[in-house]
């Protein structure tokens, strides 16, 4: 599923945080997938709302500190620093919690305390859809 947050519950957000597509991932729908993906993100674009991805591993490294583990360590973590996110032990609502605390730090309105260098650092990786990553510049393979 695709999982989209906002920042506040309210019905005119500034930002949201979208988790990356993982095309590595063996289930089917890929297509349908990234169209949706994508239509989401341009919905949310039109409205003005700034629109951050967040690769699933950074999702993890701001809630846990730690950029991979299950995903009850994402519930624990959601638990015990944010307790006003009501997840009922679900990792996907765990998730959206996060997101939405990433689109907070974005804005540069972080909830709760501050987050030691280990889970913050995932924000680095971290993008606006409005700004690209650089393009890696590799030598062409056919080039002498």
């Amino acid at each position: 599923a695709i999982e989209i947050y906002a920042t506040a519950m309210k019905p005119n957000p500034q930002a949201v945080c979208i988790e990356a597509l993982d095309m590595s991932q063996p289930y089917g729908g890929q297509i349908e997938r990234t169209v949706l993906w994508w239509e989401v993100v341009e919905l949310f674009r039109q409205d003005q709302v700034t629109v951050y991805v967040a690769p699933s591993p950074q999702i993890k490294m701001y809630a846990t500190g730690k950029g991979s583990g299950p995903k009850g360590a994402v519930i624990e973590a959601v638990t015990r620093r944010w307790p006003q996110f009501e997840h009922r032990g679900d990792d996907n609502l765990a998730d959206a919690a996060v997101c939405a605390l990433i689109a907070a730090h974005m804005l540069g309105a972080p909830v709760g305390e501050p987050l030691p260098q280990t889970h913050t650092r995932a924000l680095s990786s971290v993008r606006s859809t409005a700004v690209a990553p650089p393009i890696k510049t590799r030598k062409h393979p056919f080039s002498k």
